[in-house]
Formats: structure tokens, sequence, C-alpha cells
């Protein structure tokens, strides 16, 4: 099942807080394993096939070394799915009544953010882990379901892909929520607080401006920017108890709260000795630390695109102004589970897109489409 939509839709939140929470309810027909993000090692990386498998027999109680989980998928296929019966099998035992024993739960393999199974790096990995899948697929021991989450414009890669040939793929599309649906996501997590001791208020006026500036905006990247916004709104002013219009004027609003966080960054680096105190000079830096390492171009569109990049790639003197922007959330990390190395990544491209700083790069960025084409053309008229 392939969950398709546009950057920004949804697809992620409708996996993980939606589609999985409803099969994890039925657990005597569904079994999710954790999910697997493919980033640049959907095998091996941090949220690889190799530690979703290494997560779930640990949650089921089932002693296994890692080595022989890793040994299984480099290996042959049949181990693979052996191991995974067992996997299946276990809470169908718990489950047996009077001597009947159920029919084992069905697998459910999750994979989102699947375009990243085509980019440039990691390919390896990525064709060995779909002919895992195709070979998962084309058998009836353990019975499995693979989701997809992938960009609309991604597909194709994905139906054309070699090692899924021949395998159906059912299409879902997530299409952009309905304009008049948005206010729920504002007040709708605030209502489920209302009887808890995190007791929220928001003010009427504050939904109101929120949905004004969706509304501007064209609504593009509306869930991603609403997410990011609020979360500033209640990091900041939460603690009070009530999120008002006043508290949105101050973060610069829905937009204007992107600039902001970086301004913060701004203000934190002022008593930090490793950077520069001239603006130009942390804006270049800021940008080398960016591009390509973080926010790739794709070359269709010119636009900008997440990547996940290890701490080590990000350039040494861009990363204690980087290291800013993960305070003030705008950046994420995480650790490798194999190396034990912090990775950094964008918390949503919506971000990069919305994000002023990163458009029209100075000084010119190795990697950077535009700044390449602008290049090319100075050189053509001489």
């Amino acid at each position: 099942m392939v969950i398709l939509g546009a950057s920004g839709a949804g697809k992620s939140s409708f996996l993980r807080a939606g589609l999985l929470p409803r099969l994890m309810r039925d657990d005597r027909h569904f079994l999710p394993l954790p999910i697997i993000r493919p980033e640049r090692a959907a095998i091996t990386g941090k949220s690889g096939l190799l530690n979703a498998l290494d997560a779930a027999f640990q949650t089921a109680k089932i002693p296994i070394k890692r080595a022989d989980l890793r040994a299984a998928i480099e290996g042959e296929a049949a181990k693979l799915r052996e191991l995974l019966q067992s996997l299946a099998d276990k809470p169908a035992a718990a489950a047996s009544d009077h001597g009947v024993r159920p029919k084992p739960p069905t697998l459910i393999v999750s994979i989102d953010q699947g375009e990243e199974l085509f980019s440039a790096e990691g390919q390896d990995e990525a064709r060995a882990f779909l002919a895992l899948l195709r070979d998962l697929l084309t058998h009836d021991t353990p019975s499995v379901i693979v989701l997809v989450t992938i960009r609309s414009d991604s597909y194709e890669q994905l139906q054309e892909a070699k090692q899924l040939e021949g395998i159906r793929k059912v299409p879902f599309d997530l299409s952009p929520m309905p304009k008049g649906s948005y206010a729920e996501v504002i007040k709708g997590p605030v209502g489920r607080l209302m009887d808890t001791e995190r007791k929220l208020e928001i003010e009427e006026s504050l939904v109101h401006e929120l949905l004004t500036d969706i509304d501007v905006g064209g609504a593009k990247d509306a869930l991603p920017l609403l997410a990011f916004t609020l979360e500033r709104l209640n990091a900041e002013c939460g603690g009070s108890g009530r999120l008002m219009l006043a508290d949105y004027e101050a973060l610069g609003r829905i937009k204007g709260s992107i600039e902001a966080a970086v301004e913060h960054a701004f203000d934190a680096a002022d008593n930090d000795p490793a950077i520069p105190k001239a603006r130009n000079t942390r804006l270049a830096l800021l940008r080398r630390g960016m591009i390509p390492w973080l926010a790739g171009i794709d070359p269709d569109t010119g636009t900008p695109r997440q990547r996940v990049a290890r701490q080590s790639e990000i350039p040494e003197e861009s990363r204690p102004l980087i290291n800013h922007l993960v305070d003030q959330r705008l950046l994420a990390t995480d650790l490798a589970k194999e190396t034990g190395e912090q990775t950094i990544e964008p918390v949503h491209e919506a971000l990069l897109r919305q994000w002023g700083l990163l458009q029209g790069c100075w000084p010119r960025m190795p990697g950077c489409l535009p700044c390449w084409k602008a290049s090319n053309a100075h050189r053509a008229i001489g």
C-alpha cells in the first residue's frame, strides 16, 4: 500500500499517528514492526531494517543475537522469513484458547519517506532492501503487508523499481486537507488536554489569525508550519496554560516564526566565541553548513529537499552555528546506533522552502543548483 501525497500533506502523520495505531489496536490480526526510515542506509541506518527487527524481537521478548539478524538479512531470504515467522507466531501462541491456536497476525512493514530509497546515496542498501521486500511479498509465510509513504513526484521511481517488478502496488491518495479542517487541527489536541493536569486554552482570535495566515499562503506547507509554530508557541508561552494572539504576534506569526527562530539562534551565538560576530559572515557559514548537507537541491524544480547528514559531514567552521539551530528546533539530532555518531536533519522540508535565508545563496554554494546555473551563466556571457 502506497500512501501518496505532496510534501507537507501529512503522509508521515497519517502513517504514524493514524494508520499504525489503528492496526496496533487490532493486535490479533496485525503486528506492525517499528517504522523504517531509509535515509542513506535502508538496512543498517539508525532507522533501518536491522534496528527495526532488533527492536521488534526485543519487544516480543524473543532472545536473538543482533549478529544473527544481520546474517539473516545479508544471507538467504529464507532465513529471514523463518525469523519473521517466529516473530508472528509469538502472539498467536499467547492467544491460543483451549488448544485452538489462531492464525498468526500479518506483519506490517512500514517505510516512511520512501523517496529516500531512490536518492543517489545509499543505493546498494536500497536495492538490497527492495529485493528483500520482494521476496517477503511473493511468499505466503509469513503474511506481510508493506506500507510506504512517498511523495507523489517520486512514485514513478517506485513503480519502475526493477526489484519490485510484478508486485501489485495499491496507491492511497492523501489529498490536501479540506480548507475548513485546519481549525480542528489547532483546537483538537488542545481539547484533549482539557481534563488533564496539562490543561491548555487557546484564544479564539489566535485560531482565527492562524487560519488567516494559512489562507494567505494558499495552504501550502500548512500542516508542518502549523506544527512548528504551535510547538514554538507552546514552548515559549504554554507554561501559563493559555496561548494568546499577543504571543503569536511576538513570535513573528506563522512565517516569521522561522526567521524568529534563526534570530534567536543568532542571539545565542553572540556569546559563543567560536562564531564570528559579523552577520554576513554568519549567513555564509549558515548556508555553507546547510547546503548541500542538510538541504539538497531538487534538480528538476530547483527547490530545497531535506537530507540527513552525519555531524562529521558538516563543515567544521559551520558546526557551532548549526548547533544553535538545533537548540531552536529548526534541526533535529539523533545518534546512529551502528557508529554512535550524531546525525542532523531539518525537522521538515517545509521549513526549508519557507526559509528566506536559504534563497539566493551568497557566497555561491557547492552543490546548489541555482548557484551552479548562475556561475555558468556568468561564464556564458564572458
